[in-house]
């Protein structure tokens, strides 16, 4: 997908310094956990249900229907 990144990300990538390729990353699943303090997931979760509701949330998180994984 990096390799090709270009065809897919918004305007050929031209918006980010780089390119497209510094766009793509590669997807790890909780990455997130290094990123975000104990309190910021907290509050995305709660925006995700206030903004989404509780199953499109759900969905977000867990890829499945009204299944929420941590």
């Amino acid at each position: 997908m990096k390799r090709n990144a270009g065809q897919s990300a918004p305007l050929n990538g031209a918006i980010w310094k780089g390119g497209a390729e510094t766009f793509v990353h590669k997807g790890i699943n909780g990455r997130w956990r290094d990123t975000l303090s104990a309190e910021e997931s907290a509050r995305y979760e709660r925006m995700a249900v206030f903004e989404l509701g509780h199953e499109c949330a759900a969905w977000l998180k867990g890829g499945e229907a009204g299944v929420g994984r941590s």
